[in-house]
């Protein structure tokens, strides 16, 4: 069972995303924390501490501007987090709105992020929580 205040925590490091950027979120990883993007995703790839995920999620505002990001549920599993949140804003280039709900599998150490897990289908990323083994 994880406690309920490191759930609150990745809570609100989600809404300091949208309030102080990519920085802001990194404060709940570990320093060696490894983020696995959904293989569906263009270019997908693997970056491994906290200053490669917080220059891959950099080049994400890049393309899309910075976004909204609202929590809608966070679920343990397993001594595990499923992060399911919906995304949102506007390309800064070509003024498109966009509007994706995803996921984040988190491992967590110490109450801090560890391993990230993109999926573009929260249903994915919940399936995968369940199987997960220790």
């Amino acid at each position: 069972m994880i406690d309920p205040e490191i759930i609150a925590l990745h809570r609100k490091g989600v809404d300091a995303y949208s309030e102080r950027g990519v920085e802001a979120l990194a404060e709940i990883w570990d320093e060696v924390v490894v983020y696995e993007e959904d293989p569906l995703w263009p270019g997908a790839g693997t970056y491994r501490g906290r200053e490669a995920v917080v220059a891959r999620l950099r080049e994400y505002e890049e393309q899309l501007g910075h976004s909204t990001v609202t929590v809608e549920e966070i679920i343990e599993r397993r001594a595990r987090l499923v992060v399911i949140f919906r995304n949102f804003g506007v390309t800064p280039t070509s003024g498109v709105p966009f509007d994706h709900r995803w996921a984040w599998f988190l491992q967590l150490r110490d109450g801090k992020t560890t391993h990230i897990r993109a999926y573009f289908d929260p249903d994915e990323a919940l399936r995968a929580a369940e199987s997960a083994t220790e």
